[in-house]
């Protein structure tokens, strides 16, 4: 990551939740935004169906995210999620 990166990603995380609440409000506060790689979002998924609806929908969160402004030069092409490890108090 750049410093830029770096720098922006609290404003992008802002961002990708107005976006996700747009598009998929049924996902807000089951996923975040927590890195950009280059021209990828990468995004933790909550649980497992919040992840498999992540990967369904990624070109559109891709195209949504980037319309947005959000990104390397405005621009993501893809949506790495990953699946948020279990807390000390999980089932």
């Amino acid at each position: 990551m750049t410093g830029v990166q770096t720098c922006a990603l609290p404003i992008c995380a802002a961002l990708f939740d107005d976006v996700i609440a747009a598009i998929a409000p049924h996902l807000s506060g089951r996923c975040r935004l927590v890195a950009l790689d280059r021209t990828q979002a990468i995004v933790e998924a909550g649980d497992g169906a919040a992840a498999q609806e992540l990967h369904l929908r990624s070109v559109e969160i891709s195209a949504a995210f980037s319309g947005a402004g959000a990104g390397e030069g405005g621009r993501v092409l893809g949506v790495t999620v990953r699946l948020a490890a279990a807390g000390p108090h999980a089932d």
